[in-house]
């Protein structure tokens, strides 16, 4: 990824930004509107202090094409500012209340899973597929955000550190070394999305995992110690063997189906499709798109206003007013600052040739 995606514009110079939404290792993040514009913020501005990471997020929007299933970027400036467009919730935030029903989470589901096969599709790995990282727009539209991560299908890069404990899929966690990263990682942190989306946030395992020496150990017990060629083959698997072969059973699926009571055998074959621990076994976005579920009673609601007014109403909090810029056009953008610095750079080997010219 070049920088000529990114403008010389100062984001101070553009945009007040007010409350602070998190604070991270690599990123701060903001709800902020234009300087001197009225009334109350409008968009999130994202202010990043890795070069790396901000560039595979402005890469990973430029592959998306301005998808209504992504965020809207109405701005990139200095700094590796990102400039988006402001949301109502993340999944995990609606689940607190517990009042989703079975339709609105079928809806939420199926959206979920057309984002993330279009991310799929683009040959794009999210490499942080949680609740925090889905939010919820307060016309019902689910976009997954936060693409610092990204990285292309099949490239040999660590996952961990970069994926969320409690979403790493077993293979990765063994794995002494990095593996290729590839979809499937991908598609056990979705099982674990959908699986919350249809207890409403139950989490998989108690307590919550904070890292990865309690995350292999939580995922093994309740998966079992996987064998074969494929896990066998895996470094560190010698050493995981020896304190892990005592658990031999598998009990997702019996698992799920206790947390899962209020729904279908049609759900929890759903979810238990993507928490396979053989990693191609997992069946794809695309393919679950198509699932039994989608298409049985009860069948995912035509919209969530009901949902959005209730956590509205619990919350309390108001529809901000609409961003008085449109989108920005990350291509045209991009072509337009090359066409600004092959203007400049044309310039200076006029004066260099002039110079060179006289010299003689």
């Amino acid at each position: 990824m070049s920088k000529s995606t990114v403008l010389h514009t100062s984001p101070e110079e553009k945009y007040e930004t007010q409350i602070e939404l998190y604070e991270g290792k690599y990123s701060s993040v903001y709800i902020g509107k234009l300087k001197n514009s009225p009334g109350e913020p409008t968009v999130v501005i994202k202010r990043n202090t890795n070069s790396v990471y901000a560039l595979n997020e402005i890469k990973a929007y430029k592959k998306l094409n301005n998808s209504e299933k992504f965020l809207k970027v109405f701005d990139v400036c200095e700094k590796f500012t990102i400039v988006l467009e402001r949301c109502m919730c993340n999944l995990q935030d609606i689940f607190e209340l517990r009042r989703v029903f079975p339709e609105e989470q079928k809806n939420l589901a199926f959206q979920f899973l057309s984002g993330l096969n279009e991310i799929h599709e683009k040959k794009l790995v999210h490499r942080d597929i949680k609740m925090k990282n889905v939010l919820l727009t307060y016309d019902g539209v689910l976009k997954i955000c936060d693409f610092e991560s990204v990285t292309e299908n099949d490239t040999f890069q660590q996952l961990k550190g970069r994926c969320t404990p409690g979403y790493v899929p077993l293979e990765v966690l063994i794995s002494t070394k990095p593996l290729p990263v590839n979809f499937t990682q991908d598609l056990w942190a979705a099982g674990i999305v959908l699986m919350r989306i249809f207890t409403e946030n139950i989490r998989l395992f108690s307590p919550s995992i904070t890292n990865y020496e309690t995350d292999i150990k939580l995922t093994t017990r309740i998966f079992g110690c996987p064998t074969g060629p494929f896990y066998e083959s895996l470094p560190g698997y010698v050493q995981y063997y020896k304190w892990a072969r005592s658990y031999k059973k598998n009990n997702i699926r019996e698992n799920l189906e206790e947390w899962m009571s209020a729904h279908s055998v049609h759900e929890v074959d759903l979810v238990e499709q993507l928490l396979q621990v053989e990693p191609s076994e997992r069946r794809t976005a695309f393919e679950l798109l198509h699932a039994s579920t989608f298409v049985v009673d009860p069948l995912p609601s035509v919209n969530l206003k009901g949902a959005i007014k209730r956590y509205m109403k619990k919350t309390k909090i108001t529809r901000p007013p609409p961003h008085e810029a449109e989108e920005i056009d990350l291509k045209a953008l991009d072509l337009k600052y090359k066409n600004e610095q092959g203007s400049s750079s044309g310039k200076g080997d006029s004066q260099s040739s002039s110079q060179q010219e006289g010299g003689h």
